[in-house]
């Protein structure tokens, strides 16, 4: 946890320098989400509010079509799953279909965003998803991360048939 903790200070002093710099703030965001995993549930509260004003403000600043659609996944991820707010998966929807807008080859987006689908008894438009971000991922040599998103959405589609 303290690479996490270390990794939002250097963003929160970056953006002391620079507030008008995207990356930081997105990094800021991605160090709190990774705290959230170590925290107690109190804390958790707090930190999700942190990230909430972290990530909107990397949305608002980002230029990089790349970057902003992540941070767009970043916040849709955090609107599909609890434990605040809720399950807003319009909001989630909304958020995936615009990073597609701005990095529409990106594999990983059509993973989350087929698995919003399957959160909400969406079967077709899921299947649809996960065979898009296989399909993503098998035309650019395969990293690790795309390794793991094409396992992840095959392993979705077997759980629908």
């Amino acid at each position: 946890m303290s690479y996490y903790s270390e990794a939002r200070n250097l963003a929160e002093n970056a953006i002391k320098l620079d507030p008008t710099n995207g990356r930081s703030w997105f990094v800021a965001a991605l160090a709190i989400s990774r705290i959230i995993d170590y925290s107690d549930p109190f804390t958790k509260l707090r930190l999700l509010r942190d990230f909430d004003v972290y990530i909107e403000k990397a949305i608002e600043l980002l230029e990089d079509p790349l970057y902003k659609a992540l941070a767009l996944i970043g916040s849709a991820i955090r609107y599909r799953e609890p434990p605040w707010p809720f399950n807003n998966y319009k909001e989630a929807e909304k958020r995936f279909l615009k990073a597609i807008e701005y990095a529409p080859d990106l594999p990983n987006v059509y993973l989350e965003l087929g698995l919003l689908y399957r959160k909400t008894g969406n079967n077709t438009k899921a299947k649809e998803a996960f065979l898009k971000a296989i399909e993503l991922s098998s035309r650019s040599p395969l990293t690790k991360a795309q390794e793991e998103i094409v396992t992840r959405a095959e392993q979705e589609l077997s759980k629908m048939r």
